[in-house]
């Protein structure tokens, strides 16, 4: 995002959600939303809620430590987009990890005036790194 417009992925970023469109995510609830008072009857549901804020306000503040990020706010977008819109393939290494496939990303939405989400279903292939839709 920082590259602008010079960014191979510009057109992609520019369509993501901004922050007060990701309502969804524990993270961007309101600080003061009493998740006990919402979640009461699940200390499950509870503990999954807290567990996921301190792990994205974590990684928010690595974010902007390592300089890959301007604010605690840009850092937790990121993460929130990243959580929301990630898919899991293998590394080169061998290890699972997050990566966004901006083709993938677009082709899993409705489509006006269509009464069903399309759906899109990928499966990476493990000998050369390709992902097959």
């Amino acid at each position: 995002e920082h590259l602008g417009d010079a960014s191979l992925l510009a057109p992609y970023l520019a369509a993501l959600p901004e922050p007060p469109a990701l309502p969804l995510h524990p993270l961007c609830w309101p600080r003061t939303l009493r998740v006990e008072a919402m979640l009461g009857s699940s200390p499950q549901a509870r503990m999954l809620v807290r567990h996921s804020r301190i792990r994205g306000l974590i990684n928010a503040q690595a974010m902007v430590s390592a300089g890959l990020a301007r604010t605690e706010e840009e850092a937790v977008w990121a993460h929130v987009i990243v959580e929301s819109r990630a898919v899991s393939l293998r590394s080169k290494a061998g290890s699972l990890e997050l990566a966004l496939c901006p083709l993938i990303d677009l082709l899993n939405h409705q489509l006006p005036g269509h009464s069903r989400p399309t759906a899109c279903s990928f499966s990476a292939s493990e000998d050369c790194g390709h992902v097959r839709l």
